[in-house]
């Protein structure tokens, strides 16, 4: 399974740093909208955040209905908070 088909935000969990990487013009304008994100965070597309506001990122992906894949356990992760194993 290609986790990042479809996806509109993958994202994969380092411990105390969450790497964010939209992945559709909806996903970078939920970021743009939604995230204060200084230029030091960004690594080429991606934004790293530490987990504590990551978390709360992700909750926001969530409530957005944006599809959502968390690369690091190679799921995908519903907007509904179903899980799907690759």
């Amino acid at each position: 399974m290609n986790i990042t088909a479809h996806q509109d935000v993958v994202f994969s969990n380092q411990g105390t740093i969450i790497v964010f990487t939209p992945l559709t013009p909806e996903g970078e304008a939920w970021f743009a909208e939604n995230v204060e994100v200084p230029d030091w965070a960004y690594q080429g597309p991606s934004i790293c955040a530490d987990h504590r506001p990551g978390l709360a990122i992700l909750a926001g992906l969530a409530e957005s209905g944006l599809r959502v894949a968390d690369a690091s356990a190679a799921r995908v992760v519903f907007a509904t908070g179903r899980v799907a194993q690759a």
